[in-house]
């Protein structure tokens, strides 16, 4: 990325500098056939000036003084290859002929309202048109001088230029151990800013993260020992009771605690979790007949359209705790007694009648960690988790909003 950054850089400078250059070389040569042309008008204007004084004071009009130049009283005296230029543009004061010549002409305008014609053939003064060719030369090679001189130029500020970037990007890159505070250079001006809010917030996430990293370790730590001696605790006494119903109940709930303790704390560790083909359908089940209690004492009609095997790629664990997470929701803020819940191979959607009163917020912010409306009794926290469930297995999770119903749609892959 940073040897991208130099290369742009100087890319970009070495265009500015061609760009430059040629505007520059184009420039130059206009200005050697304007100076060219300047001259020879300034030799004409001389002459004509000269015309001009010397017929006030003889009443005739005199010899031009150089050879290249030519005064005539009228158009007829002028040669062919000029009278046919004029027909054609009156106006014209520069001619070119097929044979080499190259004709200037002025109007002289005398004091008792006569007037004459001054030509000049300047062939040998277009001094910029007959060296064109070694001026061309020259200017090549001053240009290409020039630009290599230029590109060199622009070669070293384009390393100058990144140099504490690149500085910066090495040092963030060798600070790799999230055990040691990040400590970086000082820098000028804007680089020294970045850098310090870079060190700043390295720093803050790197006590965060071990902060985390070891609450997440004492919090899994003393919630095992305390649920490893219920659980000896009720083998023990299934074994003395023969198999009693609810003491199995009590140890399949509280394995299913010690399943999703390990799984949440996975999720806190972002470590990846088995993947396998899963039975939704049974699963699904399962987390009604968990529920049933509850179902029962809410006094609500689950009307379930479940395809007979659906299966996708997911963590069972994972998916009946998010399964569990999106019904409980459902029978807590139904304002109905009946949840429409269908299970395709391909989707699981769960809708419930609500409250237009109890959405506070925006339904697309429900998915976000402590967003809850004013009405909620929860932590807002459960979207949140089955948000992050989903994704953790590649699925995808959205809510929708429809005449007082409010429905989790779940693609699962």
């Amino acid at each position: 990325m940073i040897s991208g950054i130099k290369k742009r850089v100087f890319k970009q400078l070495t265009l500015f500098t061609i760009i430059t250059s040629l505007l520059f070389l184009a420039f130059t040569w206009v200005i050697a056939f304007v100076v060219e042309d300047e001259v020879i008008y300034a030799v004409l204007n001389n002459e004509a000036s000269y015309v001009q004084q010397t017929y006030k004071t003889t009443q005739k009009l005199p010899n031009a003084r150089a050879d290249f130049i030519s005064i005539h009283q009228d158009q007829t005296s002028l040669p062919i290859a000029v009278q046919n230029q004029l027909k054609i543009n009156e106006r014209s004061k520069e001619f070119f002929t097929d044979d080499g010549h190259h004709f200037h002409i002025i109007k002289l305008k005398f004091y008792d309202h006569t007037s004459a014609l001054l030509l000049a053939d300047v062939p040998h003064l277009l001094v910029v048109s007959r060296m064109s060719k070694q001026l061309m030369l020259l200017f090549t090679i001053v240009f290409i001088c020039c630009l290599l001189l230029a590109i060199f130029f622009a070669y070293w500020i384009s390393i100058l230029s990144v140099k504490p970037i690149v500085n910066l990007a090495k040092e963030i890159s060798d600070a790799n151990d999230v055990q040691q505070p990040v400590q970086l250079a000082n820098y000028p001006d804007e680089i020294g800013f970045l850098a310090s809010t870079l060190q700043s917030n390295m720093n803050d996430l790197r006590t965060t993260l071990r902060r985390e990293k070891h609450f997440t370790r004492d919090v899994s730590h003393e919630l095992r020992t305390p649920l490893t001696i219920i659980a000896n605790e009720l083998q023990l006494l299934n074994s003395q009771m023969q198999e009693h119903t609810n003491v199995n109940r009590m140890h399949e709930a509280l394995n299913d605690i010690n399943n999703t303790i390990s799984v949440l704390f996975a999720l806190a560790r972002a470590e990846s979790l088995q993947s396998e083909i899963i039975d939704l359908t049974a699963i699904f089940e399962q987390v009604v007949m968990d529920l049933y209690q509850e179902i029962e004492q809410r006094k609500i009609v689950l009307d379930m359209s479940l395809f007979e095997k659906a299966q996708a790629m997911g963590n069972q664990t994972l998916t009946k705790l998010l399964l569990n997470n999106l019904l409980t929701n459902a029978l807590r803020y139904s304002t109905e007694h009946t949840i429409q819940i269908t299970l395709t191979e391909k989707h699981f959607i769960i809708a419930n009648a609500f409250e237009d009163s109890l959405f506070t917020v925006p339904t697309d912010h429900l998915l976000s960690s402590g967003i809850r409306s004013e009405k909620s009794t929860g932590l807002g926290h459960g979207l949140f988790l089955s948000q992050r469930i989903a994704e953790n297995m590649g699925w995808k999770l959205t809510l929708h909003t429809d005449n007082n119903t409010f429905a989790i749609t779940l693609y699962f892959k």
